[in-house]
């Protein structure tokens, strides 16, 4: 139960004792619970006081509340009895103590060590009861509210239960370890709800006797259940009827320790988190009941015999085991007769024992029975006698015993290997057999699958399965609806070309290539007009499409043009002919090739204004010429992780620009290519890019007949790797774009002086090297040239001779295109001072960060601080420029 301290702070007492501090610390104690609970807040204050909620813990069963005020330094601030109002609660000014009542309603107390049934009083922590007895005895009128009997004693300890449950809702509460002793609970009343939470205390039965303990429902929290009777059986034991809904009884434990007959007629869910150790013969569950639920880590049976885990008479039911040990178990039978609907989930199971599960062992069964999850080929199942089943097995791996009878059975086996002596079946009729997936059936003795069938019977394979029989058996028909389990509906697998030539296919659809489909003149593809056709196969040497037909294709655009066009895993051969022939209907589609290669082919063709290409994975051999790329794409074309080799013909080009081409983002590659004589990787101009830094080959390695050459100039057409187009990085065999360069002066020229400090461009004739992205603005300036802004580094070694003793001061400035103004960037000053020879020389060594936007230009100034006689700059400087990395 939670309780709510509702503390209120009176501003006008607090504004006569002195201001309220910023922060108040409220240290919170709870006598006779192992820790503090320490609250900071700051009350929110108004005219009428400030409220401060404190909500303690649903288990705080306590007398008294201590509540001291101090500010942040842990100093008092003010006297709590002046600033505090309290409701509900008395305060004890010797102390400073807040005592909270006892009362806790629907609650009785019981204190086994000090407690006394002559001044015990309901709902009273302050006055428990020593007995079960005496506190059932106190109850008022049954108003169908539920009331708890609280233990408030503590220690290791057995609490004995005197009497049996009035009939009523009961609920039983501890946090203390020990033990509840139900052994002298007698008679037949049982109470109709029993809720019990002691998550540390045993449940004790000593020779109860049968049907003498159980509830209605319950909802049950233990530690441990020990149940030791002599009788023949132990049955009742925590009932629960809930009909046919879905069992909302709960029982969960650690351990349970029983012996003969449990839970009869039990409807609920029984959760053992560690071991159920089976001492005698017999364990029978969920006889009568109508639905039971098990969840058991570890089955123990320490005695020989067999045991029942299921006697299943008309319920339905789950089990999930991980673990069963013990020696000379005998059987498990897992369910009996006329049970309804049952799952068996053996999942991460582990049969440590060696044990055999019998699934039934009665006759006319009307059951829907699921095993999955037995992964261990030495669990031995028996199936034993079974008329009118559903029986499914689902990823299981396991041993049957015998055969199965299915002349009145639904049998499904999903991902499941049976290993047998003989026969799976042995039937008469087999009505309904079905085999989804990939399930296997290993004999030992290799034979039939079937035996005894009277009259022909046809049996399903969705999938594959694999058995080292002889044959099915006589009058037993595979009726295989595919040769891949992959199948499903939103696929086909097309194995002949009848299936996809000159069709409208569906872009929903998924076709598959099985094996090699060989496409004859006025044969086509078609790559519908909408959406994204989907063309996939089981792998290169597993799925080719052929065709070797003059001027066609194998894809093709239906009048009007096409959508995308997606292939996976797929070999595409096109002899003396274009592998596609296709245009984009819209121009917002994609054609996107994973794992396929292109061989043998005439070229690999034309793809007109689609907005993007990606290709990986990507293997081109023996092909005469590469791919023509036409009108506008917009989003750009990448070809990543392809190898080309082996290319045929005197010449021919990989990429090829149409006459209209555009391309409106980047076409990347970082292919291994080796070129033939008279080969081109490309034939791309400037005017194909919308935009500088598109064309990007970068990791790439370019070989011609095998050899490394960076001096090839026939690799590219007119757009190299100096053009503002280009980004080219990484590469071998094809030389990089390192934006930047360099100027040197090369003839020297006064810069003339009129005024002192004034700066002027400093003259002289200026040789550039090796500009990539820039330009030369005439002596003296570099120009940026590409239209995306970007940031630099700025280096230089100038020489300046000027009169003995004047101070030279050198700037770096850039000429904003966008303004038509200029900024200065960065300066240098030093004195001029005679050299060895008599000359007077002033050497200048610098560097400077600066970022530029198309068109903009650096320049060097200078002036002369000391007086107006003119400088010059001397033959061997040089200015360096290079994008930042």
């Amino acid at each position: 139960m939670k309780k709510t301290f509702l503390l209120i702070a009176m501003l006008a007492s607090a504004v006569a004792f002195g201001q309220f501090p910023k922060q108040f610390n409220y240290g919170i104690k709870i006598p006779n619970l192992t820790e503090n609970i320490n609250a900071t807040r700051i009350p929110v204050m108004n005219d009428d006081g400030g409220i401060l909620n404190f909500v303690l813990a649903e288990n705080l069963v306590s007398n008294n509340l201590e509540i001291s005020v101090l500010d942040e330094n842990g100093i008092e601030k003010f006297t709590i009895q002046n600033e505090i109002k309290l409701k509900g609660f008395e305060f004890d000014f010797a102390d400073k103590s807040i005592k909270a009542p006892a009362i806790v309603p629907n609650t009785i107390f019981i204190d086994t060590i000090n407690g006394n049934d002559g001044t015990g009083q309901i709902e009273n922590r302050s006055k428990p009861f020593k007995t079960d007895s005496a506190a059932y005895a106190s109850l008022p009128v049954d108003d169908g509210s539920l009331w708890t009997l609280f233990f408030i004693d503590t220690g290791n300890i057995t609490r004995t239960f005197h009497s049996e449950f009035p009939n009523r809702k009961i609920g039983i509460r501890c946090l203390s370890e020990g033990d509840f002793d139900f052994s002298n609970i007698v008679g037949s009343t049982l109470p109709t709800h029993l809720d019990i939470y002691a998550p540390d205390v045993d449940l004790i039965f000593n020779n109860p006797s049968p049907g003498q303990f159980g509830a209605t429902n319950f909802n049950i929290v233990v530690n441990d259940i020990v149940a030791n009777t002599t009788a023949s059986n132990f049955e009742g034991f925590f009932v629960g009827s809930t009909g046919n809904s879905e069992p909302a009884n709960l029982l969960k434990c650690k351990n349970i320790t029983i012996s003969k007959s449990a839970f009869v007629g039990f409807n609920g869910t029984l959760i053992v988190t560690e071991t159920m150790n089976m001492d005698i013969n017999g364990i029978l569950i969920g006889n009568g009941g109508d639905r039971f639920n098990l969840d058991v880590n570890k089955l123990n049976k320490v005695t020989t015999g067999n045991v029942s885990l299921f006697s299943a008479n008309g319920i339905d039911g789950n089990l999930k085991v991980k673990e069963v040990t013990g020696s000379n178990l005998g059987t498990i039978y897992l369910q009996d007769n006329y049970a309804r609907t049952m799952v068996y989930d053996f999942s991460g199971f582990k049969n440590t024992s060696g044990v055999a599960f019998t699934l039934f062992n009665g006759v006319d069964l009307f059951a829907d029975v699921t095993v999955k999850g037995i992964t261990d080929e030495n669990t031995l199942i028996d199936v034993g006698a079974n008329e009118s089943v559903d029986l499914k097995f689902e990823n299981f791996k396991g041993r049957l015993s015998n055969p199965i009878d299915a002349d009145a059975m639904n049998f499904k086996a999903f991902n499941s290997t049976f290993f047998v002596d003989g026969p799976l079946f042995n039937s008469t009729t087999a009505p309904s057999v079905t085999f989804d997936g990939v399930n296997a059936i290993i004999q030992d003795s290799p034979g039939y699958v079937f035996e005894n069938l009277t009259a022909p019977t046809n049996f399903t394979i969705n999938g594959s399965l694999k058995t080292n029989a002889r044959s099915y058996g006589v009058n037993a028909n595979p009726l295989n609806t595919t040769s891949t389990f992959k199948e499903k509906s939103g696929e086909i697998i097309i194995r002949d070309r009848i299936d996809v030539v000159n069709k409208v296919l569906d872009p929903n659809i998924t076709y598959v290539i099985d094996g090699t489909i060989t496409l004859f003149a006025g044969e086509y593809i078609y790559v519908p007009a909408s959406g994204n056709l989907t063309l996939n196969g089981y792998g290169l040497e597993a799925s080719t499409i052929v065709k070797n037909v003059s001027g066609e294709s194998i894809f093709k655009s239906p009048l009007g043009g096409s959508g995308g066009l997606q292939i996976n895993a797929l070999k595409l051969k096109c002899g003396d002919c274009d592998v596609f022939t296709l245009t984009d209907a819209t121009g917002s589609n994609a054609v996107e090739l994973t794992k396929v290669n292109i061989e043998d082919s005439g070229s690999i063709g034309t793809l007109d204004g689609y907005r993007q290409g990606l290709w990986i994975n990507i293997g081109l051999f023996n092909i005469e010429n590469g791919l023509t790329l036409e009108n506008n794409w917009l989003g750009g074309f990448k070809m990543e992780t392809t190898i080309v080799r082996k290319l045929s013909g005197s010449t021919g080009t990989l990429f090829k620009k149409g006459s209209s081409f555009t391309m409106g983002s980047r076409f990347y590659s970082d292919a291994n290519i080796d070129l033939p004589s008279g080969w081109k990787l490309t034939d791309f101009e400037a005017s194909n890019f919308t935009k500088d830094n598109l064309f990007q080959l970068q990791n790439t390695i370019v070989t011609r007949n095998g050899n490394v050459d960076v001096e090839d100039s026939n690799y590219l057409g007119t757009l190299d790797h100096t053009s503002p187009k280009s980004l080219f990085k990484n590469n071998v065999g094809l030389k990089n774009t390192y934006v930047g360069g360099d100027w040197e002066l090369t003839t020297t020229a006064t810069t003339t002086v009129s005024a002192i400090g004034e700066f002027y461009k400093v003259s002289g004739t200026t040789t550039y090297d090796d500009l990539q992205h820039f330009a030369s603005g005439g002596d003296n300036a570099f120009v940026y040239d590409n239209g995306n802004t970007d940031f630099f580094n700025v280096n230089g070694h100038l020489i300046v001779g000027a009169a003995p003793n004047s101070f030279i001061v050198l700037r770096l400035r850039v000429h904003r295109f966008s303004t038509n103004t200029y900024e200065d960037i960065r300066e240098f000053g030093r004195n001029i001072d005679n050299s060895v020879d008599g000359t007077f020389m002033g050497y200048f060594n610098f560097s400077a960060k600066v970022k530029l936007n198309h068109q903009d230009r650096i320049e060097v100034w200078g002036a002369n601080g000391t007086d107006t006689s003119d400088f010059t700059l001397r033959e061997n400087s040089y200015l360096t420029i290079s994008k930042r990395i």
